[in-house]
């Protein structure tokens, strides 16, 4: 039987007067489980390097947003430019010290 979060008021008050919301839980087995299962999972072999070149095909280089290791909240079309422009730097950088 999974447990409600429980929600109460703290001795403490916010900035304007009101007491701070305390709310308590306990992880119960299914929660244990349920992480336990993601640490298993997250655990597993990246694709990409932090150059965001690939471990298994050396002129394979991946600059998009398939390589966040999460999902973005928001519209990522800057990050997703920062990383191309980061990635192509790096493929220069190594051109240059005739690394590639």
């Amino acid at each position: 039987m999974d447990i409600t979060p429980e929600t109460t008021l703290a001795d403490d008050l916010e900035q304007y007067g009101p007491r701070v919301a305390r709310i308590t839980y306990v992880r119960v087995e299914n929660d244990k489980a349920l992480v336990h299962h993601a640490l298993e999972k997250m655990s597993a072999a990246s694709v990409v390097n932090v150059d965001c070149r690939s471990w298994d095909i050396p002129d394979l280089w991946v600059c998009k947003g398939s390589v966040f290791p999460t999902v973005g909240g928001m519209n990522p079309s800057l990050t997703i430019q920062a990383i191309a422009i980061r990635t192509a730097f790096r493929i220069g950088q190594l051109a240059a010290a005739g690394d590639l």
